[in-house]
């Protein structure tokens, strides 16, 4: 009778079950019956199981594909440890000090600009307004005088202007 490999699930289906871990126990295949032999197909014997595959590949095949794998162990290793130190690296910046350092790098050095151009003998506004078109500096114009109208009418004056702003914002 040819014998089956079968997983067992637990130890509690035996009870000369040796270990918790699951295993591989050796059962008998019940002989079958002519009924169920005539109805069911031959096995095909046209293609060899892998395993068979797998034992006829020669030592220098195992010996490249195993080597393949170290070198791809090894690429994939660097790299986590790569990974792994970038990671670290980020969250051990903290983000308000960077924009805050980048904040004060930027004030430095508009203020070495300045002192640079002042001491050529040169006006740093004028300078500095060649970074911008007419149309930008126009629209930046008209922003501030928008900002300097919105802040004039804050400040309360009289109830009657309350009034007539409750009645413009409706």
């Amino acid at each position: 009778m040819p014998v089956a490999l079968k997983r067992k699930g637990s130890p509690s289906v035996e009870e000369d079950a040796e270990s918790s871990k699951r295993r591989f126990a050796e059962e008998e295949v019940a002989p079958q019956t002519d009924a169920t032999a005539e109805t069911l197909p031959p096995p095909a014997d046209s293609a060899p199981p892998p395993e068979h595959e797998e034992n006829t590949s020669t030592p220098e095949d195992r010996a490249s594909r195993f080597a393949a794998l170290r070198a791809r162990n090894q690429a994939s290793r660097k790299e986590n440890l790569r990974e792994t130190k970038s990671e670290a690296k980020r969250a051990s910046t903290d983000p308000t000090q960077l924009t805050a350092l980048n904040r004060k790098r930027d004030i430095a050095q508009h203020k070495l600009l300045k002192a640079e151009i002042e001491e050529g003998g040169e006006d740093f506004e004028r300078k500095r307004a060649w970074d911008w078109t007419i149309e930008e500096s126009e629209r930046w114009d008209a922003k501030m005088a928008e900002k300097a109208r919105s802040r004039e009418g804050v400040a309360f004056q009289d109830y009657s202007r309350e009034a007539g702003k409750v009645y413009e914002r409706q």
